[in-house]
């Protein structure tokens, strides 16, 4: 699994897709790969959020950078690394996803041999 971002977080395309093929090569052969993901509103350029938290001792900034992930690049990433898209969603209940931007979750199996 691979949730929440975490891929966009890496600095560019390369290293995304080392770290796609990382993930497929740990996948056991009746597994999947699921990832999470969010389509940005805009053009997929690289960004930084500012969140702010609230901890124990006092207020604290978060600023991620993140280098979104585009889907068709995912898709190339995983049949790479020889698995074939499975499901794609919009959120953890399972509801179909149709373009829209936003969460995204993709699911990715070996074909049958």
């Amino acid at each position: 699994m691979c949730l929440v971002n975490t891929l966009a977080l890496l600095n560019d395309r390369d290293s995304q897709a080392r770290a796609v093929r990382r993930l497929a090569a740990s996948v056991a052969d009746d597994g999947a790969l699921l990832v999470e993901t969010t389509l940005p509103t805009e053009a997929a350029a690289i960004f930084q959020l500012d969140i702010s938290l609230q901890m124990r001792n006092g207020p604290r900034r978060y600023l991620p950078r993140l280098c979104p992930v585009r889907l068709d690049d995912l898709d190339t990433w995983a049949g790479d690394a020889g698995l074939a898209p499975q499901a794609r969603w919009r959120d953890w209940r399972a509801t179909p996803w149709h373009g829209e931007p936003g969460d995204v979750i993709s699911i990715y199996r070996r074909p049958p041999a």
